[in-house]
């Protein structure tokens, strides 16, 4: 912890405790946090609104828990509560019974902070006026004897109930808790578990079991096989393009070139990022129409490396046909014959997210 923040630790505590009730007030280890320290600036004191698309106030003032109590306050609005006064009156405020009414009869000349703290609490759940003593007739209506006083009317009921206890945060939430329906977040929470959990196992009805894991390389030699092993699978499909089998001279660079490749659609099976057939070297996402050839040394990095890259960089290439192999099979298993519908067009196809892929 740097000098400074030592320093405006105990005060910004001591402001901490005094605004209990009043303003929330939370301190970040920036060590721990680097991240989210080094969005906003440290060391550094910023308030938050209530509105949330409103940017917070960088705090300029002196590190003391006197000055920091004095911001604190002044920044709480009052645009949650109603003043009664002749341009307001009392009898309109309590003939809206949509809400439960809390009135807090004062003979202070400005908004107790508490209160203001109080209509924010309950925004949307409970009503909140200011009733100044100095107003004799709404003070006589609401039967109170003496300021600070607080009375409730619960919501579409014209009886009041007086509250008795002290004047203070947690005193008054219990009390005001009895009479405010359940923040909406708390009462939607069930809803959105169920909601969630009825995905979740609608999802696990539809989803096609993962198939086992199968190292070999199948060999595409007729436009079925291309078809049901690559263009019509949701996902990327590699063709790869080896050479002949049959071809002795080389049969030790095929038998390493597969060894490659096996090892790739491993590596990506576990990832569970591609759940299709996987040799290599062009990447073909047959229901966008989009394919990537692979330029670069035939290794297990590079090609996982390559795969990568298209998912999340691209460019990647839009062919308007239907890939085609020559009727006449090709000779060996890991030898293609493609059509010039594989040529690039030059035209990107920028991908939405990476498993859509």
């Amino acid at each position: 912890m740097c000098g400074h923040c030592k320093a405006m630790a105990p005060e910004y505590k001591k402001a901490a405790e005094k605004l209990k009730g009043l303003v929330k007030v939370v301190a970040i280890d920036c060590d721990s946090h680097q991240q989210l320290c080094g969005q906003y600036g440290f060391p550094t004191v910023r308030l938050f609104q209530s509105n949330k698309k409103s940017s917070p106030l960088d705090y300029q003032g002196p590190r003391t828990a006197k000055a920091f109590i004095k911001y604190a306050v002044s920044q709480l609005p009052a645009t949650h509560l109603t003043s009664v006064s002749a341009k307001k009156p009392l009898q309109t405020f309590l003939d809206s019974k949509d809400l439960g009414r809390a009135l807090l009869v004062s003979s202070k000349s400005s908004i107790p902070p508490l209160l203001k703290s109080l209509s924010l609490e309950y925004k949307d759940r409970l009503s909140f006026a200011l009733v100044k003593e100095s107003d004799s007739e709404s003070v006589k209506t609401l039967n109170v004897a003496k300021a600070p006083a607080l009375v409730l009317f619960p919501k579409e009921s014209d009886e009041a109930v007086a509250y008795n206890g002290e004047l203070k945060y947690a005193e008054l939430k219990k009390f005001l808790d009895k009479y405010a329906p359940e923040k909406l977040e708390k009462r939607s929470e069930g809803k959105s578990k169920s909601k969630k959990e009825s995905k979740t196992e609608s999802k696990k009805e539809t989803e096609t079991p993962q198939e086992p894991f199968d190292p070999s390389i199948p060999a595409v030699t007729t436009q079925a096989e291309l078809q049901s092993l690559c263009t019509e699978k949701p996902g990327i499909c590699i063709v790869s393009f080896l050479g002949d089998e049959e071809d002795e001279s080389i049969q030790a660079e095929l038998k390493k070139s597969l060894t490659v490749l096996s090892a790739v659609k491993k590596a990506q099976y576990e990832k569970k990022s591609h759940k299709t057939m996987l040799p290599g070297l062009i990447a073909i996402n047959g229901r966008k129409k989009a394919y990537r050839p692979f330029r670069g040394a035939f290794d297990e990095a590079s090609i996982n490396s390559f795969l990568k890259d298209m998912l999340t960089k691209g460019p990647n290439f839009e062919f308007k046909f239907e890939p085609q192999l020559d009727d006449k099979p090709a000779q060996g298993a890991m030898k293609t014959e493609s059509s010039p519908a594989v040529e690039p067009t030059g035209e990107p196809v920028v991908q939405k997210a990476a498993e859509e892929l």
